[in-house]
């Protein structure tokens, strides 16, 4: 009784968002926005911090990892298999080692796809149980990791979302047939390329939806790359046929860069109307990319700076080009 009270005051003493079901590790999770309208992505970054020297036998994969969605219409457990449209591993070294205070990170993509389909506040919990083979049991740890609940609220669309919305309904008959499945499927992912796409963009471009639409018709690569972009490089970046005749490649570049500038532009109109965007900081990205790729340094290196003064992966890339700037040859 006495060490169940103890646990009971050290899992109170844990910060907002941490949660230790083993003490060995302490899970966090990160949304990355609490406020979204129906049908967005929802991403979720998942911190473990060990907290003691531990062995894992294999990587970490996000579907190793369940989650708990509590929402309007009940709770429900999402198993692992089911939370994302695509996952990466966490990769590490064969039997690798934690000490105390090491941290392992793993991102959940598009979380939100998944049994958040109507408005309303939803609380999720994450929870890891690694498991290892029977006769490793006392070489590597098992345990379990649980985060405490992390609220999202789902907005229903209104004004040009609720337009998108409509489409949406209208045009995804796999949708129609998950719902009478165990759960319900959300995501527009679908909307955000090809021809539904161009229809987002063109009948809804001030929309939030729209935004998503853009990151899937952004040029990609990297920033880093881009901004010390030659001719001769940019020219294997736009797949500009190497045995064309001189007029048919300059016919080409002439179509790839009025793309980019087509792009920029939306997306930069965009995020005036858009500063809280979930995913600015992947957008102003894709903007600074396509800048550079069309000979507009100055235009891109202060989308760089913004992006700069963001967090996560993308404001570190930001930041590296940033210093890589300063660095003279």
């Amino acid at each position: 009784m006495r060490t169940r009270m103890i646990l009971l005051i050290f899992i109170a003493l844990l910060p907002l968002g941490q949660y230790a079901l083993d003490q060995g590790c302490t899970l966090t999770a990160e949304p990355s926005a609490n406020k979204l309208v129906l049908g967005e992505p929802l991403d979720v970054h998942l911190k473990f911090v060990w907290n003691e020297t531990v062995r894992l036998q294999h990587e970490i994969w996000p579907t190793d990892i369940e989650v708990t969605v509590t929402g309007p219409s009940g709770t429900v457990v999402l198993p692992s298999g089911m939370l994302v449209q695509g996952c990466r591993p966490f990769v590490l070294p064969p039997e690798a080692e934690f000490k105390a205070g090491d941290q392992t990170d793993v991102e959940m993509r598009q979380v939100a796809a998944l049994n958040l389909c109507a408005p309303g506040t939803y609380s999720l919990r994450f929870r890891l149980a690694m498991a290892t083979y029977e006769w490793s049991k006392r070489q590597y740890w098992q345990g379990q990791a649980l985060s405490a609940p992390i609220e999202v609220v789902i907005e229903a669309p209104a004004g040009k979302d609720a337009g998108v919305w409509a489409l949406f309904e209208r045009s995804d008959q796999q949708w129609q047939k998950m719902r009478g499945m165990g759960y319900k499927d959300c995501n527009l992912f679908h909307l955000w390329l090809g021809r539904e796409g161009e229809t987002v963009l063109a009948r809804f471009p001030t929309s939030t939806y729209a935004g998503h639409v853009l990151l899937g018709h952004g040029p990609g690569g990297s920033l880093l790359d881009a901004s010390v972009l030659t001719p001769e490089k940019r020219d294997l970046e736009w797949h500009v046929p190497t045995g064309a005749t001189p007029a048919k490649q300059e016919e080409w570049r002439k179509t790839a860069r009025a793309s980019y500038e087509s792009f920029a532009k939306k997306a930069r109109a965009f995020l005036c109307i858009h500063p809280d965007f979930a995913e600015q900081a992947l957008l102003r990205r894709e903007l600074a990319t396509a800048l550079f790729n069309v000979d507009k340094p100055d235009e891109a290196w202060i989308e760089v700076e913004a992006l700069a003064k963001l967090e996560g992966q993308w404001a570190d890339e930001a930041r590296v080009c940033l210093r890589k700037k300063t660095v003279k040859p």
